[in-house]
């Protein structure tokens, strides 16, 4: 099916290394929405986790955010160069 809603603006919050928010200016009606995140680091090989804190603990999203985590490929929180993200909803 095709998407329902267009949400413009979102801001991504740096909480540390590797460890990102993201936050929907317009909130959500519920948290059954979806995300394609993007990103790519110059200096090494990451991996993303979704719904994870830099410490590996799962957070739950809501309907105005969520958060996940770059590491370098086995090994710690590392930030990277880029990062987008898509909702869809």
């Amino acid at each position: 099916s095709a998407a329902s809603d267009v949400y413009k603006r979102q801001s991504i919050t740096d909480n540390g290394a590797g460890d990102y928010t993201v936050t929907i200016d317009e909130d959500l009606p519920d948290i059954n929405y979806t995300y394609t995140l993007s990103t790519m680091d110059v200096g090494a090989a990451t991996t993303n986790a979704i719904n994870q804190n830099a410490s590996a603990a799962e957070v739950a999203q809501t309907t105005t955010a969520f958060r996940f985590v770059t590491r370098v490929v086995g090994g710690a929180a590392r930030d990277t160069d880029y990062n987008n993200v898509i909702v869809v909803r």
